[in-house]
């Protein structure tokens, strides 16, 4: 997890708060797929998720599909959602 002053490597059963409008970014560091339970209220991320999400493959590995970044932008624009950069950008 990056943050705007500060890096944060949660590791299984570990959270984090991000307080809103908070710039951050997430990656999955490890070689497994990760899994994560998002609370995020009020906000409009779970329609971003169902809507732009990929599911994970049948044997659990990351699907080999590019995001369709037009609907990411328009979703998120919907939402009211800002992305700060393009994939991988870190705040």
């Amino acid at each position: 997890m990056f943050l705007k002053d500060k890096t944060v490597v949660l590791q299984p059963g570990e959270h984090i708060f991000i307080p809103i409008s908070t710039p951050h970014a997430i990656i999955n560091s490890g070689k497994k797929v990760a899994k994560a339970l998002t609370v995020a209220s009020p906000s409009g991320f779970g329609r971003f998720i169902r809507e732009v999400g990929l599911p994970a493959e049948a044997d659990g590995t990351a699907r080999q599909q590019p995001n369709d970044m037009a609907l990411v932008m328009k979703i998120a624009s919907e939402i009211g959602d800002v992305l700060l950069g393009p994939p991988g950008s870190r705040p």
